[in-house]
């Protein structure tokens, strides 16, 4: 009798282990996988929100017929750049993740039936699914599903980022290639150039956000990095003189190095093609050329004279520019009326902010030449799509600074 009893204790404890084991695994799982969701919807957050800024970025920039097509195209890359389940697995966005409309709460569009005139919203809805539990498959729970959203559009900023890189008001202000200055004597598609050498003085000039700040290596570092980006209208900004060293910072942007200078230090363009007079004969409208060898990431010609003219001596980045390079050769300038550096405290307020293509490496002299530094000019950078979507911080609607993209929901 005693022995039955024992048998049956004995299979009473094995039940008891058991079904203690299924609640623990439970308890684990609801845990864990919960948990591990948790982190998959965060990562996917990420990617959205890069998908929705990248592609905000493209909105109303000309040309508008396919501003939308390139915002699809803007946003697949960098969302796609992102990774899910603890960062073990890429993010895949697809045309359909990537919608447009008019207004915040209104319906959105796929590219190929929104309005790309008027697109002012970008959202990018990424699911992911098939995620299996870990632990809750033992309870009969199958796959899972998370997703994530994010809207951006255009803002002003209430603070942006710009050059070490003052462009002057032209006097008198007029368009070489017909059509009327705008408010600040500007003409898009116009070069303006200045050799940046000590007593000859042209369209544009280094600039000191920080007068007393550290000189040539300060501005250096703002121009192999990403600027200044603490900038506001109507800050008074110092003429510093010229600076020999800045033009292999300059160069960096173009990928072309000297000294110290590596890809690490100081990202390039996606392109290095450059643009003078020997090579685009018409000085004139080099932005739209610019975005097609973007495209397919070519990489600066070469110290060719007969081509360029130029004589930069540095080493030319041979690598993937598709894989290192970024949006750094259309920048933000503060455009400035020089005259009031010649004013005793030798400061001028930053009037306005230009968006500028960089044309070409700097150069050493070449036959006794010297070569002008030139940029074109593309509008102004506060200008509904500009070029010049650059980083800054979104502002209030009272900001006044460039637009930038902004997250909006």
């Amino acid at each position: 009798m005693k022995r039955l009893l024992r048998k049956q204790q004995r299979g009473a404890v094995a039940l008891i282990v058991a079904l203690s084991l299924v609640a623990m695994i439970g308890f684990l799982g609801l845990v864990v996988d919960l948990g591990r969701l948790y982190i998959n919807k965060s990562e996917l957050a990420n990617a959205a929100d890069a998908c929705a800024l990248a592609a905000a970025r493209e909105l109303g920039v000309p040309p508008i017929a396919d501003s939308l097509q390139r915002a699809v195209a803007a946003g697949q890359l960098v969302g796609g750049r992102n990774n899910v389940d603890f960062q073990g697995n890429p993010v895949t966005v697809s045309a359909s993740d990537i919608t447009f409309s008019d207004k915040l709460a209104s319906e959105y569009k796929p590219y190929g039936s929104a309005d790309p005139a008027k697109a002012k919203y970008v959202r990018c809805e990424l699911p992911r699914s098939g995620i299996l539990p870990w632990f809750m498959q033992v309870l009969g729970i199958g796959a899972q599903s998370v997703s994530a959203q994010a809207v951006a559009s255009q803002q002003q900023s209430q603070i942006s980022c710009g050059l070490p890189l003052g462009i002057c008001k032209p006097t008198p202000p007029q368009c070489l290639h017909g059509g009327t200055p705008d408010a600040y004597g500007f003409c898009k598609g116009e070069w303006y150039g200045s050799k940046l050498e000590a007593g000859i003085t042209g369209s544009f000039n280094w600039i000191d956000y920080t007068p007393s700040g550290g000189g040539s290596n300060e501005l250096s570092d703002l121009i192999s990095g990403t600027g200044e980006c603490n900038l506001k209208v109507k800050q008074e900004v110092g003429a510093p003189g010229n600076k020999d060293s800045l033009d292999k910072a300059w160069n960096s942007r173009f990928g072309v190095y000297q000294g110290n200078l590596r890809v690490s230090d100081a990202t390039p363009d996606f392109t290095g093609h450059a643009y003078t007079p020997k090579n685009w004969s018409s000085t004139y409208n080099a932005f739209a050329d610019f975005k097609i060898q973007r495209k397919t990431y070519e990489k600066y010609q070469k110290d060719t004279e007969s081509e360029l003219g130029l004589n930069t001596n540095g080493n030319l980045y041979t690598g993937d520019l598709s894989q290192v390079g970024a949006d750094r050769r259309v920048v933000t300038i503060p455009i400035m009326d020089c005259k009031d550096w010649g004013k005793t405290n030798h400061k001028a307020p930053i009037q306005a902010f230009a968006c500028v293509l960089m044309l070409h490496p700097m150069s050493k002299p070449l036959k006794g030449e010297d070569p002008p530094a030139l940029v074109e000019y593309l509008g102004r950078a506060d200008e509904p799509g500009s070029p010049c979507i650059t980083q800054g911080l979104p502002g209030s609607g009272v900001a006044i600074g460039p637009k930038v993209p902004g997250l909006v929901r």
